[in-house]
């Protein structure tokens, strides 16, 4: 008898917790917020904690089956606080964004997405600057130009998406403001998160969210993608270029940060570009052979190989994932993931002769 009641218990809190997720991605697919969603942490919570870790021993200790999982989703209720904010506090500082829930980080809709913003950020700058930081020098942080820019660029995108979503789909300041921020701070991380369904704020935005993920954030952090001193050195070789090209007899030096680059540095950070374009195409044509949309496919490719996360489209996209591709094609993205997080020629070296000769 007591196992028929253990069973007819597991079968309830079973069907109760399907429902309860349903609603998590109904309302993450519509845009809506409860704020009865989001288990937020009070002094109680350790409280609850422990009495249901007392009342379960308790129901151990007297043989009652059905009180044992009684008790268990009771203790899973009160831990629920702790273990959402442990576990997305790990991930976004890894940025690497993995969500214990179907709907990501829209479960957590309001304030507690400037707390993640904070940690997304600062992840992507360079750890070497926290470690002077710590010995009493707080100046490098400022003063560099990799931080300055990648946070400047960050701050453009913010505000390019925060006025559009102001201008074109009315909404209020700080709502505008606080969705832009979270989610462009998550893809130019490459950390993966998602409190909206961006597919629905109109290509131009769409579009923003695509090449936002193919930056990245600072060298010697935990971001992927691109990286942003690549296109400092990038962009400074182009503006060499030009001057050369507007004064042939004058010599012109690419500099970074006030010093010249080596010509080294510079024929890395090219063909680093060439590769990385060369894969994203190989990826994307591969994704397509396997039956994929045009979307579905470059955006996929572009989430590998850059190790972003959500990707567009219905399928991929904030609202979706990756479950419903073919086998074919999640062997595809899982290459194109391991190439880009090793940053390509560290994998590319492995398929030269002289690599096995030397």
């Amino acid at each position: 008898m007591g196992d028929s009641q253990s069973i007819r218990t597991e079968e309830r809190w079973t069907g109760q917790t399907q429902k309860w997720d349903m609603q998590h991605v109904g309302m993450f697919v519509s845009g809506t917020s409860n704020a009865s969603v989001g288990n937020s942490f009070s002094p109680n919570t350790v409280t609850n904690l422990t009495t249901s870790l007392l009342n379960f021993g308790d129901a151990w200790n007297d043989g009652n089956t059905t009180d044992h999982l009684a008790w268990s989703r009771e203790w899973q209720q009160a831990a629920t606080p702790i273990t959402n904010f442990t576990e997305h506090g790990v991930w976004g500082i890894s940025t690497g964004g993995f969500a214990n829930y179907d709907a990501s980080f829209a479960t957590f809709q309001g304030p507690t997405e400037y707390i993640a913003t904070v940690f997304m950020l600062a992840s992507a700058l360079p750890f070497v600057l926290y470690v002077q930081l710590v010995n009493g020098s707080g100046r490098p942080i400022l003063s560099n130009s990799q931080v300055r820019a990648f946070l400047g660029t960050a701050a453009t995108l913010v505000m390019t998406v925060a006025g559009a979503l102001i201008l074109f789909d009315d909404f209020s300041v700080e709502q505008a403001i606080r969705e832009a921020l979270f989610n462009i701070a998550s893809i130019l991380t490459g950390t993966g998160y998602a409190s909206v369904d961006y597919m629905k704020w109109g290509g131009f935005i769409i579009a923003i969210f695509f090449f936002s993920g193919l930056i990245g954030g600072c060298a010697g952090s935990t971001t992927c993608s691109v990286k942003i001193f690549r296109y400092q050195i990038l962009f400074a070789a182009v503006k060499a270029q030009i001057r050369r090209v507007h004064s042939p007899h004058g010599i012109f030096r690419a500099r970074y940060d006030g010093v010249a680059v080596s010509e080294d540095v510079l024929s890395s950070v090219m063909a680093f570009f060439v590769l990385f374009v060369v894969t994203l195409g190989v990826f994307s044509v591969a994704l397509a052979m396997t039956g994929l949309d045009l979307v579905t496919s470059v955006s996929g490719a572009a989430t590998a190989v850059a190790n972003i996360g959500p990707g567009l489209g219905d399928i991929i996209g904030p609202a979706g994932n990756f479950a419903s591709l073919s086998d074919t094609a999640k062997w595809l993205l899982a290459a194109a993931m391991l190439i880009g997080r090793l940053e390509l020629m560290v994998v590319y070296v492995l398929f030269t002769r002289r690599f096995w000769t030397a």
